[in-house]
């Protein structure tokens, strides 16, 4: 079985470097990419074809709920999980639920 491939957005770059840390971490996952704002992630999308879009919710430029919109209407086969205070291992458990 392949990795779930995951492209993570989150603006505190101590926060966003180490979640990709730990993730990567989990079995099965594999951050392609991870970027501070809803535009970079717009092109991660494109340039990386992930399974999961995690994202914050409070990011510059547009909201993770706007971003999370114009994924659903212009990548509907990419799943979107919205970061929320959890242990990565839950975390870990939500993308594998959600992308298989």
């Amino acid at each position: 079985m392949s990795a779930i491939r995951v492209v993570l957005v989150e603006n505190p770059s101590l926060e966003r470097g180490t979640l990709a840390a730990l993730l990567e971490r989990e079995p099965g996952l594999e951050v392609v990419a991870h970027v501070t704002d809803g535009r970079a992630a717009l092109a991660a999308l494109v340039a990386h074809a992930p399974d999961v879009l995690l994202t914050d919710a409070e990011l510059p430029n547009m909201t993770g709920f706007e971003l999370a919109a114009v994924v659903q209407l212009n990548h509907p086969d990419i799943k979107v999980v919205m970061l929320k205070d959890t242990l990565v291992a839950d975390l870990a458990d939500a993308i594998r639920t959600i992308a298989r």
